[in-house]
């Protein structure tokens, strides 16, 4: 789940009252994240545009000729080979940078943001809710 890991569990971290201490559902939720955002949602948006295209193949959209719909389909299309081109080829390697999971490994680790939240009471009583 590499990549959106850290998102979920810094959405869960919002609602803890200790930063220190996970609570018993995180790891639950953070799965469930991962799996909706890198699994299920594009399965359901690729799902949504492949109908889209066949319902604009049959009927034309607007009433378009089948060239302008062929233009419209075809821009996308460049998009999505530019960007798998970029993913296969890698240019240089991205260190790993510790700092970024010294919350996950460090007992004593304190967010500046929950310092910050401790400071402005309206904040707090909004993060304790």
């Amino acid at each position: 789940m590499c990549g959106v890991r850290k998102l979920a569990y810094s959405m869960s971290k919002l609602s803890r009252k200790e930063p220190s201490t996970v609570r018993s559902w995180e790891m639950v939720f953070a799965f469930y994240w991962c799996f909706l955002v890198k699994y299920l949602i594009p399965a359901i948006l690729w799902f949504l545009m492949v109908l889209n295209v066949e319902t604009d193949m049959s009927r034309p959209y607007g009433g378009y000729a089948a060239g302008w719909q062929a233009i419209g389909l075809v821009v996308p299309i460049l998009g999505l080979i530019a960007f798998l081109i970029n993913i296969c080829f890698c240019l240089h390697d991205e260190p790993l940078n510790m700092a970024d999971f010294k919350e996950r490994f460090d007992p004593d680790f304190v967010d500046p943001w929950d310092e910050f939240t401790d400071r402005d009471p309206k904040i707090k009583a909004l993060v304790d809710k």
